[in-house]
């Protein structure tokens, strides 16, 4: 079952795993010895862009891989709870590693609100995409159960709709 699972997240979502591996990777490595020339913030919206980014792959990633298939609420749930709470969890963790985990980082609460500010805004601007292009989202469905079938009217002809007038 688990062997299964990473099979689907590798096939389906390789960018992703790729930019979240790359984000532990350099939240967790020793900071270089030199520094780029920044402005007040910079390290803040680099936070940001590096969290929307992965957002918008982990979204597209899963568009690309559903394609054809109709939203449901359920899903849409999934997508929300993949693509924006699981990286915000993932950030807040990150910050308490680099705290407790490392000697040479630490973690910064700005930080993880940044990393959060990232993941929202790239929610935002797929709602926004997902709104002003129907063709490159499916329909969400927004009821939570199935359409009800209508009764089965018995083909007698006294009772058919048809013979009722």
């Amino acid at each position: 079952m688990i062997l299964h699972r990473l099979s689907h997240l590798l096939r389906h979502y390789p960018l992703s795993l790729l930019c979240t591996a790359v984000i532990w990777a350099g939240c967790l490595a020793p900071l270089p010895a030199h520094t780029m020339p920044t402005f007040k913030w910079s390290d803040k919206a680099v936070h940001a862009l590096i969290y929307f980014v992965l957002c918008i792959c982990i979204r597209l990633e899963h568009w690309r891989s559903h394609r054809g298939r109709p939203h449901t609420v359920e899903t849409t749930r999934k997508l929300w709870i993949w693509a924006v709470a699981a990286p915000i969890l993932m950030s807040g963790l990150i910050e308490l590693a680099q705290e407790f985990l490392t000697t040479n980082r630490s973690g910064d609460w700005a930080d993880f609100a940044a990393n959060s500010l990232g993941c929202l805004i790239a929610a935002a601007a797929f709602k926004l995409i997902f709104n002003q292009k129907k063709g490159f989202n499916e329909r969400i469905i927004l009821r939570t159960h199935k359409q009800k079938k209508q009764p089965d009217v018995p083909n007698i002809p006294h009772l058919h709709p048809h013979f009722c007038r």
